[in-house]
């Protein structure tokens, strides 16, 4: 368990840094429920793999969201200071 709980911040950060293969993915879905103590071959062991199918896809969707909103900050951030440097301009041509 001692194992797990170092893992897995480290496995989050890799698998945030490079793109897994599905092939990756399956092994790591797998390498968890087998961490967690289920047996393979089980019915528990399956709702394990779908488990963490769900939750990675989950947490993929929401890092693109986070990442869109970002850009959407910057790109409002970017239009609000064109828009200071008109009126800086205007107010220093008129």
């Amino acid at each position: 368990m001692k194992k797990l709980i170092v893992l897995m911040p480290l496995m989050s950060f890799l698998s945030a840094c490079t793109p897994l293969s599905r092939e990756e993915q399956l092994a790591l879905f797998h390498s968890r429920c087998v961490d967690y103590g289920y047996a393979q071959g089980t019915q528990e062991f399956d709702k394990c793999l779908a488990r963490q199918e769900s939750w990675h896809h989950q947490r993929s969707l929401h890092t693109r969201v986070n990442r869109a909103d970002n850009l959407n900050f910057l790109e409002r951030e970017t239009l609000r200071q064109q828009e200071l440097k008109m009126k800086e301009k205007q107010q220093s041509s008129g």
